[in-house]
């Protein structure tokens, strides 16, 4: 009965029993009504068990309303007990943390421990926040959470999402907000739980950059993976080979026969093979050329592995790398070595490329090599190691030595002197010219030999034929100045006397003309010619030697010279003499004089100066003399093959002198020439 009033409910089972009731009480007034004609006792029985009857259902009504509303009232006490013991297990004893938020206002009505330990807040604390207040950062304009809410209210599903929360101290943290509809004590709530990912977003996060990284290395290293499911249509691919392949980036699946179009059709067979090898063995390796959609050829080489996918199918997976460009430097460094090869067997001199380290063995050597140690053709194997040449054993060693120099320096270049030995035994003396090589990734020893046997005989053949030149050129001088000397003696003795002769003689001729008769007009020109000719003789005569150099002295000679040359064109001079000596070699002074005259010459022509000085300096050891104009100036290097500069230099050199030229454009120009006096050294020249 119980059951029933409780399935049924208190109210409606007490409106069935007055229902009964009721009909009960109708009954029993028809059944008086209808016996009231013939007897007032059953009336009165019928009245009173009417009475009777209600009163009895009334207390059993009312005794059934009681004890149902009583029973209810002890079982929805029952409920919220258990209720409160559920509650204090699964909220409050909770590993995550959990709270209580208002649907209205987002307020926190209650947390558990967990998450008072976890954010760091007191109860009282956490109490008085609300749920925007956990976010980092604090939302700054209108709340992200309103619409969580808002669109959870709406639907009766729990609602995930991940958010960024902080602590009390203000650290950040990620949890994942698990949010449950909670409807208690006729108040709409929302029963939040909080699980820390903060491991697993910054794994994500390591994961992206991870990710990132190894789409960066693909794009430098140019290389790139994929994966193919046997019997599929598509193939999973990545960023890299994508590129490589020059297929759009914006898809993971690329359509299989995209790729196998990509390869060139000549090595389609050999992509094809390494896929049933590895079908076949686990592992396959391939070097194919692929083929662009603008027609570049590429070089690839690509790794196939086979794995087993959900425990009996197969899936190959495999990287390919783009290796044309190191295909192509190796291509350009073979040419480079073949080109190498092809200049060092056209060269002249002996040349030979060794490996560093004692144990290093000749690579290469022209024919010029072999055919300086004697080594006919078909026997240059017999020469394993270029120390094999050395001339014994200390040579041998210095040899191993230069070798193992190379390996601790990587700038190195060393000339060395050693002995070797030719085939016929005979020792020569080589100088070795040694510094590195890279050549194809290897780093050798490059050797230009020169043998110094030959050198050494053509430098002294040299040297001789300088010393017999300088002779000639000092003999040849000397004969020159002579041949001037004497032709201006004859200039000046004979020719030069034969001419004043004719001069006095034509003038007494024209002095006894008979008077009155008139001379002819010839008489005047030739008198003037003869004239001009004496004066002309006279001038060659000092300019080929002027006789005061060798009667009155060097400064003599070069003051009248400055008087002579600079008086007609207005150049201002000076002259300073600081000889401290009485008499000097005739070679050095002479040397000298022509020095200054040639100097000279070419300033007044050349340098257009307003001034001109010469210093003369002289003791008892050398003889210097400076010639210093403010002329035009030129420039050294460029005039420095001319024939006066020549001439200057020439001299100065076969009296073991010096010469000294300092001028630039616009700057004027001083030539200083030292000579020696010393008899010795002017013995040792001659």
């Amino acid at each position: 009965m119980y059951r029933f009033i409780r399935r049924v409910g208190a109210l409606k089972v007490a409106l069935i029993y007055i229902a009964i009731a009721a009909a009960l009480s109708v009954v029993l007034d028809w059944l008086s009504i209808s016996m009231d004609q013939t007897n007032h006792i059953h009336d009165d029985i019928f009245h009173f068990l009417d009475q009777i009857v209600l009163l009895s259902i009334t207390a059993i009504a009312l005794f059934m309303v009681v004890r149902a509303v009583i029973s209810e009232s002890h079982a929805e006490r029952k409920q919220l007990e258990d209720t409160l013991i559920a509650y204090d297990q699964l909220f409050k004893s909770h590993t995550q943390p959990m709270w209580l938020v208002d649907a209205d206002d987002r307020r926190i009505l209650d947390v558990n421990e967990t998450a008072i330990t976890r954010y760091g807040w007191s109860r009282e604390e956490f109490l008085a926040l609300k749920a925007d207040d956990l976010q980092f950062p604090p939302p700054q304009t209108e709340n992200e959470l309103e619409t969580h809410f808002q669109n959870f209210l709406e639907g009766t599903r729990e609602h995930i999402t991940a958010k960024r929360h902080r602590n009390r101290a203000g650290n950040p943290f990620w949890v994942e907000l698990t949010t449950h509809p909670v409807h208690f004590d006729d108040v709409d709530m929302l029963l939040v739980t909080a699980v820390d990912i903060s491991v697993q977003v910054e794994a994500a996060r390591r994961a992206r950059k991870a990710l990132k990284h190894l789409e960066d290395a693909e794009k430098l290293g140019r290389f790139g993976s994929w994966e193919w499911h046997p019997g599929s249509p598509t193939v999973n691919a990545s960023k890299g080979f994508q590129r490589l392949l020059d297929a759009p980036e914006d898809q993971t699946e690329l359509p299989l026969q995209v790729a196998i179009d990509r390869v060139h059709p000549e090595d389609r067979p050999i992509s094809k093979g390494a896929v049933e090898k590895c079908l076949k063995t686990g592992s396959a390796e391939a070097r194919f050329r692929g083929m662009l959609p603008n027609g570049e050829i590429r070089y690839y080489r690509e790794i196939f592995h086979r794995q087993v996918y959900n425990g009996h199918e197969y899936v190959l997976m495999g990287s390919i790398i783009d290796d044309t460009d190191q295909i192509l430097y190796t291509k350009t460094l073979e040419r480079q070595e073949s080109d190498l090869r092809a200049m060092l067997m056209n060269l002249p001199a002996p040349v030979v490329l060794h490996e560093p380290g004692e144990a290093g063995a000749l690579l290469m050597a022209n024919p010029a090599f072999y055919c300086m140690l004697g080594i006919p053709a078909g026997k240059e194997a017999s020469i394993k190691s270029l120390d094999q040449a050395g001339a014994g054993p200390e040579q041998q060693r210095l040899l191993k030595e230069l070798f193992c120099l190379t390996d601790s320096q990587p700038t190195f270049a060393r000339k060395q002197e050693v002995l070797l030995r030719r085939s016929n035994g005979s020792v020569f003396r080589v100088h070795l010219h040694c510094s590195q090589l890279q050549l194809s990734e290897r780093l050798l020893v490059q050797m230009v030999i020169h043998d110094v046997d030959d050198e050494v005989v053509l430098r002294e053949q040299l040297r001789q034929a300088n010393t017999n030149l300088s002779k000639l050129n000092s003999k040849t001088i000397k004969v020159l100045e002579q041949e001037r000397a004497l032709i201006s003696r004859e200039l000046h003795d004979d020719i030069g006397q034969l001419l004043i002769a004719v001069k006095t003689n034509t003038r007494s001729l024209f002095n006894k003309w008979p008077a009155g008769e008139p001379k002819p007009g010839e008489a005047d020109l030739i008198s003037d010619i003869l004239e001009e000719l004496v004066a002309k003789v006279r001038d060659r005569s000092l300019m080929l030697r002027p006789p005061q150099l060798d009667e009155l002295g060097l400064r003599h000679a070069i003051s009248w010279e400055m008087r002579r040359v600079l008086g007609p064109t207005g150049i201002q001079s000076q002259f300073h003499d600081r000889i401290s000596v009485e008499k000097m070699p005739a070679e050095p002074t002479l040397t000298a004089f022509r020095i200054f005259q040639e100097a000279m010459a070419n300033s007044v022509r050349h340098a257009d100066p307003n001034r001109l000085d010469v210093i003369l300096e002289a003791d008892s050891s050398d003889l210097k003399i400076i010639i210093e104009d403010d002329g035009n100036g030129f420039d050294v290097e460029r005039k420095k093959g001319g024939l006066g500069l020549a001439n200057m230099n020439e001299r100065a050199s076969l009296v073991a002198g010096t010469l000294v030229i300092d001028s630039s454009p616009g700057k004027g120009t001083r030539i200083e020439a030292s000579l020696p006096l010393d008899r010795d050294t002017l013995t040792q020249m001659a």
